[in-house]
């Protein structure tokens, strides 16, 4: 399967948004073996509601994995970037 590397996350960084996507054409893999790992300013974020960052399917279930959203919202100058095995 393929795998991203460095991949700017897609959103707008202003200090109030919290939900950011990877690009259109892409689906990640979310599952026991399979992760996103996104980074905020290159520092590994941490999964889960109480940490840094939760996963969606932005079509509803089986659609395929495209979402993160951070527990707090980057500020302008800020940068996200994620590591993904694509969902082919």
């Amino acid at each position: 399967m393929p795998r991203r590397l460095n991949v700017e996350l897609v959103g707008t960084i202003n200090g109030a948004n919290m939900v950011f996507t990877v690009p259109a054409s892409d689906k990640f893999l979310q599952d026991a073996l399979h992760q996103i790992q996104p980074r905020y300013d290159g520092r590994d974020m941490f999964v889960g509601a109480s940490n840094d960052y939760t996963v969606s399917e932005s079509g509803g279930v089986g659609t395929g994995f495209d979402t993160v959203t951070f527990t707090f919202a980057p500020k302008v100058g800020d940068r996200l970037t994620a590591d993904y095995d694509l969902d082919v």
